[in-house]
């Protein structure tokens, strides 16, 4: 085996326990988390616990646009958004729409970031109080 081939296995063995590690967070973490085309609003992937925050399967969420589950017509949504388009980030209390028309007020984190294939992306870590989750 060459150096160079060592190499690139070595860098690989590294991107797949990266991956993995992602992987292992994503689909574990408490908080909602979802990841979204900020072009449109659509959902791109979906944590579980964003699946049982808005009681729709991963499938169901999956192509969801954000005005299916943040309500719109909340003041703070506008303001929100704007800021995050202004500085790439926002900390939010917004209302947000679970299946059946249901409201949840709750925190969002939502960040802008660069991807390589198509321009950006914008991850959403959505945090419900204990209280509220209790409810």
């Amino acid at each position: 085996m060459t150096q160079e081939t060592h190499e690139l296995n070595t860098t690989q063995a590294a991107l797949r326990a990266c991956e993995a590690r992602y992987r292992f967070l994503f689909e574990h973490c408490r908080d909602a988390i979802l990841i979204t085309s900020p072009k449109d609003g659509i959902v791109v992937a979906a944590n579980p616990a964003a699946c049982r925050l808005f009681e729709y399967s991963a499938q169901e969420l999956l192509f969801t646009q954000w005005d299916e589950l943040l309500d719109v017509t909340d003041p703070r949504f506008l303001k929100a958004w704007a800021e995050r388009e202004r500085v790439g980030a926002v900390v939010a209390e917004l209302t947000f729409i679970r299946r059946g028309g249901t409201r949840l007020e709750a925190r969002i984190s939502s960040q802008l970031f660069a991807e390589e294939s198509d321009g950006q992306v914008a991850c959403s870590m959505i945090y419900v109080p204990d209280k509220k989750r209790a409810e």
